[in-house]
């Protein structure tokens, strides 16, 4: 199967798009979907991909640099198609920040960030 060029979101990760850009904290889809990426990059992700996505975004307008794909091949060498994969990261990244928003109530991103990096660390708030 060849890799995707046109990548996008989920029914539920759109919603939680929205979500997150009514709090007025991000000017674009592009930035959130770029936090979720980050937020979902561990060693152990989900980078299968995901079923029910629209198109969003070409591959080239996301990543315009080839960063998030070369982070994809470094941190997952089994991976053969990296932009399914990133797609996933997108989805899987947007479900932890809807995650924490259901918790907090609103979006705390050092919060967020801080639980990223620890996951045994408990979010204020909970």
């Amino acid at each position: 199967m060849a890799d995707k060029e046109q990548i996008g979101l989920t029914p539920a990760g759109s919603a939680i798009m929205d979500r997150v850009l009514s709090t007025g904290y991000f000017t674009g889809k592009d930035y959130v979907a770029k936090l979720a990426i980050a937020l979902a990059m561990q060693p152990d992700a989900n980078v299968d991909g995901v079923k029910g996505a629209g198109t969003t975004w070409h591959t080239k307008g996301l990543d315009d640099t080839g960063e998030f794909i070369t982070a994809v091949e470094l941190l997952y060498p089994h991976v053969t198609e990296p932009y399914r994969a990133i797609e996933g990261l997108i989805d899987s990244g947007l479900r932890m920040i809807g995650e924490h928003m259901d918790k907090r109530g609103e979006l705390v991103l050092s919060e967020l960030v801080a639980a990223s990096t620890n996951p045994a660390t408990a979010e204020k708030g909970s």
